[in-house]
């Protein structure tokens, strides 16, 4: 998510640890309060697909969506963490890579 603050714009993560106490406790009760809401988040995922099919559009390439339960549902390897320790691993990106290839 991004803040704009006086004359820059600041990107933020509700875990982001180069911020100021002070700064990550206003951060914090918005971004929860915000994403609280059902409507936020269908809001925010329709935004994110309109930008990327519109990007789509102009290049002249098909978009492929899969529902994530088709993505990685029956995965036994979704708990392999990538370097980060947050997101998934190399193995399941290329199963993820693999199905999308065969959607394609």
């Amino acid at each position: 998510m991004e803040i704009v603050l006086d004359n820059h714009i600041l990107n933020i993560m509700p875990n982001a640890s180069y911020l100021p106490d002070s700064v990550t406790a206003k951060i914090n009760e918005f971004y929860h309060g915000w994403l609280s809401h059902p409507a936020n988040a269908e809001m925010n995922q329709l935004k994110n697909v309109m930008g990327v099919q519109t990007i789509c559009n102009s290049i002249g390439v098909p978009l492929i969506e899969m529902p994530m339960e088709n993505v990685s549902g029956d995965l036994t390897i979704n708990r392999i963490e990538g370097r980060d320790l947050m997101h998934p691993g190399r193995e399941w990106n290329e199963v993820v890579a693999s199905r999308f290839l065969d959607k394609i």
